[in-house]
This record gives structure tokens, C-alpha cells and sequence, in this order.
């Protein structure tokens, strides 16, 4: 859901480029973004019916992503490796998703990186 919503606030840096790739104009480019937005809100309906007739844990059991594929390059070195707590972030995040109860846990890296 959090990765839908940075897609959905991070739009306008995908107008340009779409436009630019398939030749199209803005009205065309905003339409993609109105189908976005509502294929959105129906998921949440549909998200909100579920949760309505069964027990919010066991949905939010189905699974967990961890996207750690970013560069890192304003920070330096790989940021998901960086000491917090005496542990590498990622394996911290990780373990936070196992804690709470997540039944699958899929950690995305950069390619190269595992």
C-alpha cells in the first residue's frame, strides 16, 4: 500500500518520460493516472470489505516486501547495510516484519547485491 501511495505522490516525475516514451499528450498521460487512482480506490474498498469480515491480523499476514534494491549514492554506501542498533538495517527491518507476525517476508536487492 505504501508503494502504490509513493507512486501516486511521486507522479509527475513519470509524466515527462511516459509522454515522452509513447508520444503522448498530457491528456493521455492523466488519463493513466485517473485509471491509477482508480483501480486505488477500489482496492481499498475491496481491502476495507475483508478486513470488515475477517480478522485484521490474518489479513495483513499474506506477505511483507522489504525493497532495499535503492543505489544509496546521496548516502555514500549501500544504506540498508548501515549500523543501527548494533545490527545492519535491513536484517533490523527484517526482523520487525518477522515479529509481526508477517507468514512471508520477500527482501527485493539490487542485482548483484545478494
Amino acid at each position: 500500500m505504501m508503494l502504490f501511495s509513493g507512486l501516486i505522490y511521486g507522479w509527475s516525475i513519470f509524466v515527462s518520460p511516459l509522454e515522452k516514451a509513447f508520444g503522448w499528450n498530457r491528456g493521455q498521460t492523466s488519463f493513466v493516472f485517473t485509471l491509477s487512482m482508480s483501480v486505488s480506490i477500489l482496492g481499498q474498498i475491496t481491502g476495507g470489505f475483508f478486513v470488515a469480515k475477517r480478522r485484521q491480523r490474518a489479513i495483513l499476514r499474506v506477505a511483507a516486501v522489504l525493497l532495499a534494491a535503492g543505489a544509496s549514492t546521496r548516502f555514500g554506501s549501500p544504506k540498508m547495510l548501515a549500523p543501527v542498533g548494533g545490527e545492519p538495517l535491513l536484517r533490523r527491518v527484517a526482523r520487525a516484519f518477522v515479529e509481526a507476525g508477517f507468514a512471508e517476508v520477500a527482501v527485493v536487492l539490487a542485482p548483484g547485491a545478494a
